[in-house]
């Protein structure tokens, strides 16, 4: 039986109820000796570290951040950071990594939006770690730190500490607790390094941050606008600024140890020769969206016009709109991920669309007045929504807006005619 799990960008098989045992037990005794010396020899970085982690450093050891690039995977879009603790004398060259995950679609999607999915500490050797990365055209950026003896010995302590199977475990938040926060938090409480002060008002916004590295993905883009709320749209001060990997690479340069500079030395360990190739999309969210805008526009003014009595495709419409409230609100409700609450997209997309969207097929239900009512106060929530996002600081994407007025003019268009039968 396999089991998938994600390691620093790459999936590994692990094995279970393994069928070698059995074979061994029948072998001559002089191979199973030869063979368990090398098993014994290729034990795992994690298992060196369990057997050696008290272990001195000598004092030529190294502790450096590993910055790596952006992949085409989705989950390696904002790139990765691990931690190295390099030794020559002591045969040690080990890359720590905090984002690490068992990979099992769908349920990891689900668990991930509701904020349940377990990452967990891993070792691996920097032999192992570096081809994976040159194998996927993403580049390696190292940037060694200014810390003592003493200071490198904790950490190395610490990250030992972190790998146990009692300890390893923590629940992912993708803006203030993933694989480059850690690395950070980490090296800020051994370095007692201070965070860089400045404007608040001057601070980017998450979303703001995130935007390059979607340029590229545009329907992954448009799933980030509908499902991220309100706080990805709030200034982040440094801290949180780091919860993308080139972001922590910044930071470093400018954090002071006693007025010394924390990072004393930078290596470029791989650049690829060629981007890495994305897909190009020929239909994206804003032509859809543009598409669906006019559709609406056109059939709104038939209908004032000449008066449908095909209800079909605004059932369909307003379904469709309130299938997708649905989904939004239930995961701004019950997601663990503060970036996911508050969410303002809910204000156009009622869930209550779904009901109306039935409801529209029953002409005697369609012309009461609880229901002119109800198309009436869904055309002040979308207003609400149209002007409360520029006055909180939020803007989103063309096609959202073209998304929204399409919704607004069937709206406007349906309460008119009901109002002159």
């Amino acid at each position: 039986m396999l089991k998938l799990c994600h390691h620093s960008g790459t999936h590994h098989a692990v094995y279970k109820n393994n069928r070698i045992f059995p074979l061994i037990i029948t072998m001559h005794p002089f191979p199973i000796i030869g063979l368990l010396c090398c098993l014994l020899a290729l034990q795992s970085p994690a298992q060196q570290i369990a057997d050696n982690n008290v272990r001195t450093l000598s004092p030529d050891a190294r502790v450096s951040i590993i910055t790596c690039g952006p992949g085409p995977s989705l989950y390696a879009l904002f790139g990765h950071t691990a931690l190295r603790i390099q030794d020559h004398a002591q045969g040690i060259d080990l890359v720590y990594n905090y984002g690490t995950f068992h990979f099992e679609p769908p349920a990891f999607y689900t668990r991930f939006l509701l904020g349940t999915q377990l990452y967990y500490a891993s070792v691996t050797s920097f032999r192992q770690f570096q081809p994976e990365y040159v194998a996927s055209g993403r580049y390696l950026y190292e940037q060694v730190l200014a810390l003592s003896h003493t200071q490198q010995q904790r950490l190395y302590h610490t990250l030992a500490t972190a790998i146990l199977p009692a300890n390893r475990y923590y629940h992912y938040a993708f803006l203030t607790n993933n694989c480059s926060t850690r690395p950070l938090d980490l090296v800020l409480k051994i370095s007692g390094a201070a965070l860089p002060k400045g404007d608040s008002s001057q601070y980017p916004t998450a979303m703001q941050l995130m935007r390059p590295y979607l340029a590229n993905t545009p329907w992954v883009s448009a799933g980030f606008d509908f499902l991220l709320g309100r706080l990805t749209y709030q200034p982040l001060p440094p801290r949180e600024q780091a919860f993308l990997p080139e972001q922590l690479t910044a930071l470093l340069e400018q954090l002071r140890i006693n007025g010394r500079p924390l990072v004393k030395e930078r290596y470029i360990l791989y650049k690829p020769t060629t981007n890495i190739a994305t897909p190009a999309y020929i239909i994206q969210p804003f032509h859809v969206a543009l598409l669906l805008l006019l559709a609406a526009a056109f059939y709104s003014i038939a209908d004032i016009k000449w008066r449908y009595n095909n209800t079909a495709p605004d059932a369909f419409f307003f379904c469709i709109s309130g299938a997708a409230g649905i989904v939004l609100t239930a995961i701004s409700l019950t997601s663990a991920h503060a970036s996911l609450h508050h969410n303002l997209h809910v204000l156009w997309l009622l869930p209550t669309h779904l009901v109306a969207g039935i409801l529209l097929q029953f002409r005697t239900l369609r012309a009461s007045n609880w229901f002119r009512l109800y198309l009436g106060l869904s055309l002040c929530l979308q207003l609400v929504f149209l002007m409360a996002a520029p006055l909180l600081g939020i803007v989103f994407q063309t096609f959202i807006y073209l998304l929204c007025g399409s919704i607004t003019i069937r709206c406007f268009s349906l309460l008119k005619v009901l109002r002159e039968e």
